[in-house]
């Protein structure tokens, strides 16, 4: 629309025949009155205009969820996005409750031991992988959050069920490609620790 409004203003600009002239620039005026016409129908003013904090927040680099998941339900659209977060909130349970599961025996306390010895030395990626190991509940916060829509009707106890032994072994829902994916990563995940920890890798469990 732009390019076609640059196009008539160029047009009526340069046109020597009055004619041709008048023509062209009423036409590029009719254009920018239905332009503002259109966009005074807008959502103020503009599409996706009340998406766009959330669009923003979705794209981030290092996106943080955690006043997003209160907002609640706005509108159609606006639940579409609450729905991806809440989604988003039920798979990184399911990490939790799986990394949970597989810590090796002992592995907490060493773990501990070092973010209280050596935690002021450690870099930010180290000291979070290793508090996302000792309390991965906690990384981010989001077990007291309420869910994306505004109610709490998902709890802890669903994920454990989700992530239980009878679940997981022949996962046959929504959550088996990532389950999977989670599982191809743990011996780089307990590799990394393993490297800061200086614990053999080779003791990962089955």
């Amino acid at each position: 629309m732009a390019h076609r409004v640059a196009e008539l203003i160029q047009r009526a600009d340069s046109a020597t025949d009055p004619a041709v002239k008048e023509v062209a620039e009423q036409e590029c005026q009719d254009l920018i009155i239905r332009l503002w016409e259109t966009r005074d129908n807008w959502p103020s003013g503009g599409p996706l205009h009340t998406l766009l904090p959330t669009l923003k927040l979705l794209l981030a680099d290092d996106p943080s969820y955690a006043s997003f998941i209160r907002r609640g339900k706005q509108d159609d659209a606006g639940g579409l996005i609450t729905c991806l977060l809440k989604l988003h909130r039920e798979e990184l349970q399911l990490v939790y409750q799986l990394v949970k599961d597989q810590m090796p025996t002992g592995v907490l306390e060493s773990m501990q031991k070092l973010l209280d010895e050596q935690g002021s030395i450690l870099s930010e990626s180290e000291y979070d992988l290793i508090s996302f190991a000792i309390d991965p509940s906690k990384f981010p916060t989001f077990d007291n959050e309420e869910d994306a829509d505004g109610s709490d009707e998902d709890s802890v106890e669903e994920v454990d069920r989700i992530s239980s032994e009878e679940s997981t072994v022949t996962p046959d829902n929504a959550y088996s490609k990532f389950i999977e994916s989670i599982e191809s990563k743990r011996e780089e995940f307990y590799k990394n620790l393993g490297r800061l920890l200086k614990i053999d890798s080779s003791s990962t469990p089955d």
